[in-house]
Parts: C-alpha cells; sequence; structure tokens
C-alpha cells in the first residue's frame, strides 16, 4: 500500500473535523441467505480520528472513526467511511446536556 503524503491528510471536510464526536448509523441488514451483517454500531459514539484524500479517487475523501465502546472486538474499533458515498452513515453527535 503507497504511504500516504502530509498533504493528504486534512484537518476538516464537508462541515466535520478531526477530533469531533460522531454517532454511527449503519443498520443491520439481512442478506439474500438471512444472515444479519452491520449495525453492530448503531448509534454508538466514535471519534473523527483522521481524514485524508481517497487513494483512488480525486472526489472522495476517508473519515476514519474510532469507536469509544471497549464492549467492542479490536477489528470493529476502526472503522473508514468514504465521503460523500457514504455520508449518511454517520452524523454530528448533539451533547444535549
Amino acid at each position: 500500500m503507497d504511504e500516504k503524503k502530509n498533504s493528504d491528510f486534512l484537518a476538516a471536510y464537508g462541515g466535520f473535523s478531526v477530533g469531533e464526536k460522531v454517532t454511527y448509523l449503519v443498520k443491520p441488514e439481512t442478506t439474500n441467505t438471512g444472515i444479519e451483517v452491520g449495525g453492530k454500531r448503531l448509534g454508538m459514539l466514535a471519534t473523527i480520528t483522521s481524514i485524508y484524500r481517497h487513494p483512488l479517487s480525486n472526489k472522495s475523501v476517508v473519515f476514519m472513526l474510532t469507536f469509544e465502546d471497549e464492549s467492542l472486538p479490536d477489528v470493529l474499533k476502526t472503522q473508514p467511511v468514504t465521503f460523500p458515498q457514504n455520508s449518511g452513515w454517520f452524523e454530528k453527535y448533539i451533547d444535549d446536556f
């Protein structure tokens, strides 16, 4: 895999910034074979830990989300999300307090 250059990383994009908290919105789906996939992190809080230019597309940016829930196995603690294609996968976290 190619190493990313510093110029590939962004502090903010699309109204979101590194360090900002977001809520994950991906719901579980059932495959044609009846297996439920995804949705394990639905409603969980995550932090945007990096934003960088997509290595294969000039029109896309990747947001790396890190989830705060300690009950998740390591493999589910981070999630890359391609923006704007999957921008509906998360929304800004609003603290009601």
